[in-house]
């Protein structure tokens, strides 16, 4: 069974303020609506699933960089579910283990010019850094490695419960 988290759960484990997540989850542009609403009226609570929990990192460190909540929505938009999650796991695996995940491999986030998609870090070396790269204009984000630390995160937050 997956954990479920309210709010203020997921502002102690990110480390943030409630408002952020109230913001992000009641705000439509950044596409972070709760998975689970419960109750009616004044009584409805949001309840998140770790998924959830994962995506507030990913909006939290784009708005870090500036970002405004329409490239968030979209930026959440471009990252699939097994995106999100495979290699998040593989990472957080290799670490344990003390191995090195195959980064070449590894996807990434990319922002060029407004449009942002998720792409091998082998296909961006090649596009974007290789001779005559179109580098202006690309922010790139290593999701993967954020959300292993945010599972770290997780991990702890259950073990104090």
């Amino acid at each position: 069974m997956q954990n479920l988290y309210r709010t203020a759960d997921i502002a102690k484990i990110l480390g943030v303020e409630e408002w952020r997540i109230k913001n992000f989850s009641q705000g439509k542009a950044y596409n972070l609506e709760p998975s689970i609403r419960l109750g009616s009226g004044q009584r409805r609570w949001r309840v998140y699933t770790s998924q959830d929990v994962l995506k507030h990192a990913i909006a939290g460190e784009l708005v870090r960089f500036g970002f405004g909540p329409e490239a968030v929505g979209k930026a959440l938009d471009a990252i699939s579910e097994s995106q999100l999650t495979s290699w998040t796991s593989r990472i957080a695996d290799a670490g344990e283990q003390g191995e090195e995940p195959d980064w070449k491999e590894l996807p990434l986030l990319v922002n060029a010019r407004g449009d942002w998609k998720v792409m091998k870090a082998s296909a961006f070396e090649k596009r974007y850094l290789g001779y005559g790269g179109e580098w202006a204009g690309v922010f790139v984000l290593n999701y993967p490695s954020l959300l292993g630390q945010v599972i770290k995160q997780i991990n702890e937050y259950e073990g104090r419960k």
